[in-house]
């Protein structure tokens, strides 16, 4: 495992002082095997990226889905970066 970043006395450092990336995570309505999920059943996700920023994700989810109707949510999320982006 690589190690991670850790302050000066040790411990992995939490903070988001490197930065932060942006996922996307998409609910479906049905699952893999094309089934219908239960309506309240929100398991049924997938997570895309990183990307740079929101533009970014947000021009992905344009692309991505415009139609699609066996989307249920699609949403951003902020990702703290636990290393210096590359």
């Amino acid at each position: 495992m690589t190690e991670l970043p850790r302050d000066e006395d040790g411990h992995v450092i939490t903070s988001a002082e490197f930065g932060e990336w942006v996922i996307v995570r998409v609910t479906y309505n049905t699952d893999p095997d094309g089934k219908p999920v239960a309506e309240d059943d929100w398991t049924n996700q997938t997570l895309h990226g990183p990307f740079r920023d929101q533009e970014e994700a947000v021009a992905w989810m344009d692309d991505y889905c415009p139609d699609d109707t066996d989307i249920k949510e699609i949403e951003t999320v902020v990702l703290n970066a636990v290393r210096p982006r590359t």
